[in-house]
């Protein structure tokens, strides 16, 4: 999560994270720079939503072609 979340924050256009999926509840354990940066991509670009980012996330991990 720590990689997709740093690829993510420097992105000039992050990917969309698409419909809102059924909301369960997880328990992750991550570091504190994770955390920041869920938080601040939450704000800015994912309407305070960390579960969009999560989703992005997802995405970011899947592209084959990543341009910063």
């Amino acid at each position: 999560m720590l990689a997709a979340t740093e690829i993510l924050i420097r992105l000039d256009k992050p990917p969309d994270a698409g419909p809102p999926q059924t909301k369960k509840r997880v328990t992750f354990r991550l570091h504190t720079r994770t955390v920041q940066l869920i938080q601040t991509l939450s704000e800015t670009n994912y309407g305070d939503d960390p579960g969009q980012v999560f989703s992005a996330c997802v995405k970011v991990l899947k592209m084959k072609k990543i341009k910063v």
